[in-house]
C-alpha cells in the first residue's frame, strides 16, 4: 500500500485518542505594511471570485489550477487574474463547496426543504489545509501564510501548549480584522483539575434576576446590553447617509464591530464560568428551559445575557451533563413536603403555605434540579454526590474559592444565596446589577 496512505491512516488513528482544540490568532494590523494589507484584501477578493466562478461553472467540474476567472460586472462579464490565491487554497475552497453540496443532499434525503448554493457577496473564510505548506508557525509572534513572502505578526500563539500537533487552519476576515484559526490535537490531560473528581455534582438554575444559580449557593449575575449609547449614535449617523456611499459602508462596518464586541464579551463570560464549573464539578444537572419562549416574553433581558447557548457549552465540556425535563416544576415544587405552589415572578422568597418551608426561589430551584438529576445516576455515585453537596455548602472551601474566582472576572457579580433567602454579596458589595456600558 502507498506509504502516504499508511501515514494518513496512522495519523487518523492517533488523533482519535487525542483532544481536538482550536485557537484563534489575531493578525496584528499595526505591524502590517501597505503591501501585506493589500495582499490580504486581494486574497479574500480573489477567493470570492473563484468561489462564484466554481458555483457558476459546476463545483465538481471546475479546475483548481486555472489562473483567470470571469466575473459579472453589472450586465457584462470581465476576466480577472488570480494572482494571490494559491492552488492549494483553491483546492480547499472547492472541497468545502463539495462538502456543502453533500450536506444539502443529506438534509434533502431526511425530508428537509433545501435550495441551491447561492453566489457569495463576501467570502470570510479561506481554508489552509496543510500545516507547514499553506501555513506555518515561525516563533512566538509570527506565522507564515502561503503566497505571502514575509512573516506575519500575530497575537495569541502563547496560548497553544507545547507538544500540540497542528492540523489544518482557516484564514478569517471579520469586520475589517484578520484572524488565523488553528486546529490542534493534544494528548488528554493527565492531571485531574483541582477539586474535580468523578463524584462532584452541582445543580444549575437559569433565570432573569440571577442569570445562573448553583445548588451550592452561588448566584451569578451579568448583563451586557446589545444596544449601547455608542451604537445608538452610530445608527443615527447611518440613517442620514446616502445609500451606496462610502460613508454608509464605513458606518455599517463600525456597527458590526460594536455587535461583535458585545458578543465576544458574552462569549468570554460564558467560557470562564463553564471553566470554573468544570474545575470543581464533573456532574452537572440543569433544566431544559425554553429560552426562545423567554426571549419572546422578556426580549432584551434574555438577549443581553445570552444564556441560551450556555446549555450547549455545558453539554460539550462537562464530563457528565444531566438534562432535567422542562416540565419538571423546579420553581413551584416544595422541597420539604412535595406540594406544588404557585409563586409570582416578583417574589424572591419561596414560602410553602402547607409546611412553612422557606428558601430563596432560585436556590431552591437549583437544589430541586440537582436532586431530580441525580436520580439518573447509579446509587454509589448518587450517594457520593449528595455527601459532597453537604460537605461543601455555601461559604465553605470550594464554594468560597469559586466565588473569589468568579468575582475576579470583569462584568460578573457573584454572591451567596443563603437558605433563609438573604442575599449577601462578597468582594463587590451587595448592590443590584445594573446594565454595563461597553
Amino acid at each position: 500500500m502507498n506509504q502516504r496512505i499508511l501515514t494518513k491512516r496512522e495519523t487518523q488513528q492517533r488523533h482519535k485518542q487525542m483532544i481536538c482544540k482550536s485557537y484563534e490568532l489575531k493578525i496584528d494590523k499595526s505591524h502590517l505594511s501597505k503591501e501585506l494589507a493589500n495582499h490580504l484584501r486581494q486574497l479574500f477578493l480573489e477567493a470570492k471570485w473563484f468561489t462564484n466562478y466554481a458555483i457558476a461553472n459546476g463545483i465538481f467540474e471546475v479546475d483548481y489550477k486555472i489562473k483567470t476567472v470571469q466575473i459579472k460586472v453589472k450586465d457584462t462579464f470581465e476576466e480577472r487574474q488570480i494572482k494571490h490565491l494559491s492552488s492549494q487554497m483553491k483546492q480547499a475552497i472547492i472541497d468545502k463547496l463539495k462538502q456543502d453540496v453533500k450536506n444539502l443532499s443529506i438534509l434533502k434525503n431526511n425530508g428537509h426543504k433545501v435550495g441551491k448554493i447561492k453566489f457569495k457577496r463576501f467570502v470570510k473564510t479561506i481554508p489552509l489545509k496543510q500545516f507547514g505548506v499553506t501555513y506555518a508557525i515561525c516563533d512566538k509572534n509570527h506565522v507564515r501564510i502561503q503566497g505571502i513572502g514575509k512573516k506575519v505578526r500575530v497575537r495569541g500563539i502563547k496560548q497553544i501548549p507545547t507538544g500540540a500537533e497542528f492540523s489544518n487552519a482557516y484564514l478569517i476576515q471579520d469586520y475589517g480584522d484578520y484572524y488565523l484559526r488553528v486546529i490542534t490535537y493534544q494528548n488528554p490531560e493527565n492531571t485531574v483539575l483541582q477539586g474535580n473528581s468523578k463524584n462532584n455534582a452541582v445543580g444549575i438554575d437559569f433565570g432573569l434576576r440571577n442569570q445562573i444559580t448553583l445548588s451550592n449557593g452561588i448566584s451569578i449575575q451579568y448583563r451586557i446590553p446589545v444596544v449601547t449609547k455608542k451604537l445608538r449614535r452610530l445608527y443615527k449617523k447611518f440613517t442620514r447617509t446616502q445609500k451606496g456611499s462610502n460613508n454608509r459602508l464605513k458606518l455599517n462596518l463600525k456597527i458590526q464591530k460594536q455587535f461583535a464586541k458585545s458578543n465576544n464579551i458574552k462569549k468570554d463570560i460564558k467560557n470562564k464560568i463553564v471553566h470554573c464549573i468544570r474545575e470543581n464539578f464533573s456532574i452537572v444537572c440543569f433544566q431544559n428551559d425554553d429560552i426562545r419562549q423567554w426571549q419572546r416574553i422578556w426580549g432584551s433581558k434574555v438577549l443581553d445575557t445570552a444564556i441560551g447557548k450556555f446549555k450547549d457549552i455545558l453539554k460539550e465540556r462537562i464530563p457528565i451533563s444531566i438534562v432535567v425535563n422542562k416540565t419538571f416544576p423546579s420553581t413551584y415544587l416544595c422541597s420539604h413536603c412535595g406540594t406544588i405552589n404557585k409563586i409570582s415572578l416578583a417574589e424572591e422568597i419561596y414560602k410553602c403555605p402547607v409546611c412553612g418551608f422557606t428558601m430563596h426561589r432560585d436556590l431552591k430551584a437549583a437544589r430541586d434540579i440537582f436532586s431530580e438529576g441525580l436520580k439518573r445516576l447509579p446509587m454509589e455515585h448518587r450517594e457520593a454526590a449528595l455527601l459532597y453537596q453537604g460537605r461543601y455548602a455555601c461559604g465553605e472551601e470550594t464554594s468560597t474559592r469559586m466565588l473569589e474566582y468568579l468575582n475576579s472576572i470583569p462584568y460578573i457579580r457573584a454572591s451567596f444565596l443563603y437558605e433563609t433567602g438573604s442575599l449577601t454579596a462578597l468582594a463587590r458589595g451587595s448592590s443590584l446589577l445594573s446594565p454595563i456600558s461597553i
